[in-house]
């Protein structure tokens, strides 16, 4: 059953990896990354359902308790920061990524909306320096 459910959230992870890979392949410069970027956090790649909700959080509780699940989140953080490292440096692509995540959560898990406006905002003062 382990396996299974490995497997499972291994599919899921990839399948979120794809979706992100493709957003940011329309990019051409750091301006559209910052966009695509945006777009990935304020719109429905990451939590388009109830469904994908639960299982992202299902991911991460289990990730953090479990270390056989961690080279899962470990391949999925790394593909997210290959892509994000097409614009700018190593440090700010995993201060980025963490902002992914981070913005993510509270997303799933605020009862107020984050305004498109201020992520994007977020975004940029992170790049600023890169």
């Amino acid at each position: 059953m382990a396996d299974l459910l490995h497997q499972a959230f291994d599919q899921y992870a990839q399948q979120c990896i794809d979706r992100f890979a493709a957003r940011m392949a329309v990019a051409t410069d750091a301006d559209e990354a910052c966009a695509a970027i945006t777009e990935h956090i304020a719109g429905a790649d990451l939590l388009g359902s109830q469904r994908e909700l639960n299982i992202n959080l299902e991911f991460y509780t289990l990730a953090a308790r479990e270390p056989s699940y961690r080279d899962i989140a470990e391949r999925w953080m790394a593909a997210s920061r290959a892509q994000i490292e097409r614009f700018f440096d190593p440090a700010t692509a995993m201060l980025i990524d963490a902002l992914i995540e981070g913005l993510t959560l509270h997303r799933a898990l605020g009862t107020t909306p984050i305004d498109p406006r201020l992520i994007a905002e977020g975004v940029r003062r992170m790049v600023r320096g890169a």
